[in-house]
């Protein structure tokens, strides 16, 4: 048997500059502006934690953009906007990456991407807790050789590439919400507190790379025949 080969690894600096052209910028607290940014993302944050914190949602991924009511996104928009003076936030409502760009004046000094996990998860970490779509593969070619499958593919690229229009800093803002249970007033949804948060300079990231085929249930009704 062949030994395994740990798989490679690719710099989300590269990944972000083949998919829109554009730079990832290390965030710099020398930088008043990236310093000032940094400080009023915590204010923004802590007051949603403290005094703003309940969310109806299904599941604890929609409580970033797919709830009954304001959603995380909204409501960091909102409260950025009534903290600073000068900077305010605007949320790329389009599905994919990133959720959220900080524009000071006409230009964009931060994309912002925004994840909800529960406080009953099992596990710390999943393949998936991040990632990145280029775009649709719309050709792709293989070539068989010994141990090892060679394929080319055609992107048509997506919303990523059209969100990015800046060199900027890319930053991840991971948070945790407790579930309590069924809301009364929202029916369908669940009541969510919003418990903490954390903030990552996304500069230094290495993404891996996973291919697999799919279809959904509609896919498979209609092409296969049922036994």
């Amino acid at each position: 048997m062949p030994s395994r080969t740990r798989a490679q690894r690719f710099r989300i600096s590269d990944v972000i500059r083949d998919i829109s052209g554009h730079r990832v910028i290390p965030i710099d607290l020398h930088n008043p502006l990236h310093r000032q940014m940094i400080n009023i993302l915590h204010k923004t944050l802590s007051h949603i934690v403290t005094s703003d914190n309940i969310f109806y949602a299904r599941r604890p991924n929609d409580i970033s953009d797919n709830t009954s009511g304001e959603c995380l996104e909204d409501r960091i928009q909102r409260v950025f906007d009534n903290s600073s003076q000068n900077s305010n936030a605007i949320r790329l409502r389009e599905k994919g990456y990133p959720n959220l760009k900080i524009l000071d004046g006409e230009s964009v000094i931060a994309y912002l991407e925004v994840k909800v996990t529960s406080t009953t998860r099992r596990s710390e970490s999943s393949a998936r807790d991040f990632y990145i779509s280029p775009g649709t593969v719309i050709n792709a070619n293989s070539q068989i050789l010994p141990n090892q499958i060679n394929y080319t593919f055609d992107i048509q690229p997506g919303n990523t590439s059209r969100k990015i229009q800046f060199d900027a800093p890319h930053i991840l803002i991971l948070c945790k919400a407790e579930n309590l249970g069924p809301s009364s007033q929202h029916r369908g949804f669940n009541r969510w507190k919003f418990l903490e948060y954390k903030l990552f300079d996304l500069a230094n990231l290495e993404l891996k790379l996973k291919i697999e085929f799919n279809a959904n249930y509609r896919d498979i009704e209609r092409l296969c025949s049922r036994l």
